[in-house]
């Protein structure tokens, strides 16, 4: 089973169709889909996110899939709100004209322009990782 964040503090819904994309690549390799909604407390650094967390009540995952377009770039919920959950990271932080990419097997982060570039990274992220 994976875990996802997704989310935004600017009333758009970009995040979202990209979210939804990786999310049915992940089913297709064969990963299941969480099905335990996680409480988010939307307070401090959170404060005025709209965010949607769901896992494995373990808190343990196969990865963790996270799409979040933040207001201002570079300032993104991704890593606080992923500390009690175990498992590697993929994370997108979608920004006007680009996509931001973390990816834990590589441990680096990189500037794509398609959605279809950030796919294509997702698919080799799950490739390598174990069968669930």
């Amino acid at each position: 089973m994976f875990a996802t964040l997704v989310g935004t503090n600017t009333g758009s819904s970009k995040h979202r169709t990209i979210f939804d994309k990786l999310y049915n690549v992940a089913i297709e390799h064969g990963f299941i889909p969480p099905d335990t909604p996680i409480h988010v407390q939307p307070d401090g650094p959170l404060n005025g996110w709209s965010l949607e967390q769901k896992g494995h009540i373990d808190m343990q995952a196969d990865f963790i899939l996270a799409v979040t377009e933040p207001r201002v770039p570079g300032i993104s919920p991704i890593y606080p709100v992923f500390l009690s959950i175990s498992g590697p990271l993929f994370a997108v932080v979608v920004l006007d004209s680009a996509f931001v990419v973390s990816r834990a097997d590589r441990r680096d982060v990189s500037e794509l322009k398609d959605s279809i570039d950030v796919e294509n990274s997702f698919t080799s992220f799950i490739r390598a990782l174990p069968r669930p």
